[in-house]
C-alpha cells in the first residue's frame, strides 16, 4: 500500500498515526497489511483502510531493535526510490504493469522485512498469509478477553 509522511491535517479519508515510526510504516505498506486491509476493511467492492475496519485489529507483533532497525531501513528504501519518480500520481507508480522496477524491488525488500517480523515465509501465497494473520489476530483477542472470544471482530 502507498504511504508516506505528512506535516499535513487529515480528513475523514486519510488515516493518520500521530508518533508513527517508519518500522510501523513498514508494516502499513506492506503486501501482508495490503491483505489485511482487503479482508478486514472490505465496504461492499471497495478497500476501506481505518482504525476500525483494518488499522486496530491488524496482529501488529512485538519487535527488537534488530527488526525495528530492518523494517526502518525498508522504508527508507521504498522513500528514497520513490522521491526518484516526481511525474505522475501515486496511482500511476503502484499499477502493477507500469510500476518502476526500483519501486518494486524496494517494496519486495520491505515485504520480505514485515514477513520475517509476523513469522511469515516471504514465499507464502495470498491466502496463505490472510490465513495466518487471521489465526495471530485471533490468538491477540483471545489474550485480550481472557479466553472469552466474544464478539468476532
Amino acid at each position: 500500500m502507498p504511504g508516506g509522511f505528512y506535516d499535513a491535517v487529515a480528513d475523514e479519508d486519510c488515516v493518520a498515526i500521530e508518533g508513527a515510526t517508519l518500522a510501523l510504516a513498514g508494516f502499513t505498506m506492506s503486501r501482508q497489511f495490503r491483505l489485511w486491509a482487503e479482508l478486514a476493511g472490505r465496504d461492499g467492492s471497495e478497500v476501506e483502510v481505518s482504525s476500525g475496519a483494518a488499522y486496530n485489529h491488524f496482529p501488529f507483533p512485538e519487535i527488537d531493535d534488530a527488526t525495528e532497525r530492518e523494517l526502518t531501513d525498508a522504508v527508507r528504501g521504498v522513500l528514497t526510490v520513490r522521491i526518484n519518480f516526481t511525474r505522475g500520481t501515486v496511482d500511476d507508480l503502484y499499477m502493477a504493469e507500469r510500476m518502476p522496477f526500483q519501486l518494486r524491488a524496494a517494496h519486495d525488500a520491505l515485504d520480505r522485512a514485515v514477513a520475517k517480523a509476523l513469522g511469515i515465509d516471504i514465499a507464502a501465497d495470498d491466502a496463505s498469509i490472510t490465513a495466518h494473520l487471521k489465526e495471530a489476530h485471533d490468538r491477540l483477542v483471545l489474550t485480550v478477553t481472557g479466553g472469552s472470544r466474544g464478539a468476532k471482530g
